[in-house]
């Protein structure tokens, strides 16, 4: 991409652009969970049994979020060295159920565990009335990241699990945050009552259907995700050499 196509896009405000249209996409695969999983609207006509939720499809089930998970876990404790190549996520990270890499924090690990973050993660942040809740999914595959102890990992136990358990919590931010334990100064995410969530768990055949569904969501928002990160960093980068008068574009070329 050279200057001209640079300034062509700043004009367009592509970036501007981009966050609309995550955000439909966002508010689209919550809808379409609420509709299957809320409101059983593609199972109407199939037949339906009682539960403790009330009536859910045959075949489906209430489980606990233990009974689905491989991990529910606080992270670590770290020690920051702007020197290092890792990332600790803290909660300042997680806002608008989205993960903000360019602010987490660079840290010696002691040891590279099981809380070094996977994609499909939930991350939930755990303490502080106001912040306690704040739920975000882990969408990219980095390999040098975890979180600090402020801030909790559910990891699903199996990959058709992933985005379920992810659209299930990016809209459970009000029931997270009645997990508080301890005064509003000291408040934190109790893990026994996170692990203890009961949700209606459907079929195998539904939840491959709605991973598919949202995997290919998830990969436009990432696309886009990149693009607005790419071209904004070009333009922070040009901006100051465009205003000194050290770099000269063509105006008329499109």
């Amino acid at each position: 991409m050279n200057v001209n196509h640079i300034t062509y896009y700043s004009r367009c405000h592509l970036p501007h652009r981009n966050k609309p249209i995550n955000d439909n996409l966002e508010q689209q695969a919550q809808a379409l969970f609420k509709s299957w999983f809320v409101d059983f609207e593609p199972f109407k006509d199939g037949k339906f049994v009682n539960s403790e939720f009330g009536m859910i499809p045959e075949g489906w089930k209430i489980s606990e979020l233990k009974s689905i998970c491989s991990l529910i876990t606080k992270g670590i404790t770290p020690q920051y060295d702007e020197s290092s190549n890792q990332l600790v996520i803290g909660q300042k990270c997680i806002r608008g159920r989205k993960i903000d890499l360019s602010i987490a924090r660079k840290h010696i690990p002691k040891q590279i565990n099981e809380k070094w973050v996977q994609y499909g993660d939930v991350l939930i942040n755990s303490t502080g009335i106001g912040t306690l809740g704040r739920p975000a999914q882990v969408w990219f595959q980095k390999k040098n990241v975890t979180v600090d102890s402020h801030v909790t990992i559910v990891r699903t136990n199996r990959q058709n699990d992933k985005m379920f358990i992810g659209q299930y919590f990016l809209g459970k931010q009000i029931l997270l945050e009645s997990y508080a334990t301890g005064s509003t100064g000291q408040a934190d995410l109790s893990k026994e009552l996170l692990a203890m969530t009961k949700l209606v768990y459907p079929t195998d055949k539904v939840l491959n259907d709605f991973n598919k569904i949202i995997t290919n969501m998830v990969l436009k928002i990432v696309e886009l995700q990149t693009e607005t990160e790419y071209l904004s960093s070009l333009r922070n980068t040009l901006l100051p050499q465009l205003m000194s008068g050290e770099l000269k574009i063509n105006e008329t070329t499109r």
